[in-house]
């Protein structure tokens, strides 16, 4: 009947709606891949291009700066063997960006939401997600690889780092930013203690 079409219609038009809505709220949660140059030494474990995720923030908050350096493993004993699986076998996040998404939801992590119910204090800022992916906290400095077994494993934690900034200055003019945070846990709380006089 002319009824039961209608009320077909009338969900069809309700699931619509709800997707519709959905895909909205998730877009706006999306981080975008900024992967670096490698020419001037940022490199993950295997050799891939370093590389963060951003969220530009808006209104008066846009140039307020919120620096999340992920965790990941650091291997003391069995170094090389460690990172090679890392690095290699397994290809975590922790050891290449080559399986890093072009965007990405990150808002599980609190502090990088972009909901005012769920972070009311930096929803709006300029969020970044810092990818660790050179196994030695963010410290590596080694001009050469290291050959093992069937890979060249690159330490070069703090040539990433600084191409981060590089980055972000460039983009957003971070370093002239109202107000900058840099924070992180595990290998990223490491991070956050060896860098934080370089932003002062």
């Amino acid at each position: 009947s002319i009824y039961n079409i209608y009320q077909k219609m009338r969900k069809t038009t309700l699931y619509v709606v709800i997707s519709l809505l959905l895909t909205i709220s998730a877009s706006q949660n999306m981080y975008t891949l900024q992967l670096h140059p490698t020419d001037r030494g940022a490199r993950c474990l295997d050799g891939s291009p370093a590389g963060l995720y951003y969220h530009e923030g808006t209104g008066s908050n846009k140039n307020k700066f919120l620096i999340y350096m992920d965790s990941g493993d650091f291997a003391m004993d069995s170094l090389f063997s460690k990172l090679y699986s890392l690095a290699i076998i397994e290809a975590k996040q922790s050891g290449s960006t080559a399986r890093a998404p072009p965007q990405k939801n990150l808002d599980g992590l609190g502090l990088l939401s972009t909901d005012p119910a769920r972070n009311p204090v930096f929803h709006d800022w300029t969020k970044i997600f810092v990818i660790y992916c050179d196994g030695s906290e963010y410290t590596g400095n080694r001009t050469s690889p290291i050959s093992y077994k069937d890979a060249q494993l690159y330490f070069r934690g703090y040539s990433n780092v600084l191409e981060q900034f590089r980055f972000l200055d460039q983009k957003f003019d971070f370093y002239n930013g109202d107000t900058i945070v840099l924070t992180g846990v595990s290998a990223g709380g490491m991070g956050t203690y060896f860098y934080s006089n370089y932003l002062v």
